[in-house]
């Protein structure tokens, strides 16, 4: 990005800041930089109602992307057809707590 289109974009994340008070939100992946310039100077037309929806719909977009990546990478990485979808030493979420010990001799005889 040139120093112009910085500055551009700096000017508008400023005004949309000061409008609708939150962080300009996009998923940005494959948009280049004009793409999200424009993007900016649109969505600066919005209704604060209209924006916070937009806001919400973008944060899905980044979600989605997110977890296809996350999926595309435990395919290459294992394969879905293997026995093993995600290492043994973390839970595949971070929000997931491990098996008590009981629980992990039960459920390898169980395999």
């Amino acid at each position: 990005m040139d120093a112009a289109a910085r500055a551009r974009f700096l000017a508008l994340n400023e005004a949309y800041r000061t409008r609708f008070g939150i962080p300009f939100i996009m998923a940005v992946r494959d948009r280049s930089a004009a793409e999200i310039l424009a993007g900016f100077e649109a969505r600066l037309g919005n209704t604060p109602e209209q924006e916070r929806a937009e806001a919400v719909r973008q944060i899905g977009r980044i979600l989605l992307l997110r977890l296809q990546d996350r999926s595309r990478g435990l395919k290459r990485k294992q394969g879905w057809g293997g026995k093993k979808v995600f290492p043994p030493q973390a839970p595949p979420f971070p929000f997931v707590r491990r098996l008590s010990p009981r629980c992990e001799r039960q459920t390898q005889r169980n395999r």
